[in-house]
């Protein structure tokens, strides 16, 4: 969305749609969403007591979640939303289980990453949804 706007008012020339604070507004909360879904995994990990190896798995493993997520249930942002959220918990329960923390321990990690994951997700979208408004909005005023 924010490409788009940024393209649009590009190829309007001098004749903007969108003000310049409004394009920032966007921009900036479209950069917050990235970095609340980001943290939100490793911090929900860490705050279960997961070690920082296993907080950045949950990083790694919403990536990959996502993505295979995405793959095998082809229902627009579910399967993103189950991937991201099941990948965080299992990188971190791999991580802390090799690491030698017991089953309960690390599955205690794991269910933080995702729980994180899941709020970091559901911010971004919340975020998304403002963004929409602001655009929608903008074109009418």
């Amino acid at each position: 969305m924010v490409a788009t706007v940024i393209a649009f008012n590009y190829y309007q020339g001098s004749a903007h749609v969108y003000s310049g604070v409004t394009v920032a507004v966007i921009v900036a909360l479209a950069l917050l969403a990235e970095v609340i879904e980001f943290v939100a995994g490793m911090g929900g990990a860490k705050k279960a007591g997961a070690s920082f190896l296993g907080a950045i798995a949950a990083v790694i493993g919403a990536i990959l979640g996502a993505i295979v997520g995405t793959m095998l249930v082809p229902v627009p942002i579910i399967g993103t939303l189950l991937g991201s959220c099941f990948g965080a918990g299992l990188g971190t329960l791999s991580v802390e289980k090799l690491k030698g923390k017991t089953f309960k321990d690390s599955l205690k990690g794991g269910l933080g990453a995702s729980k994180g994951q899941l709020f970091g997700v559901v911010s971004k979208l919340t975020i998304g949804f403002i963004i929409w408004i602001i655009i929608a909005v903008g074109l009418f005023v």
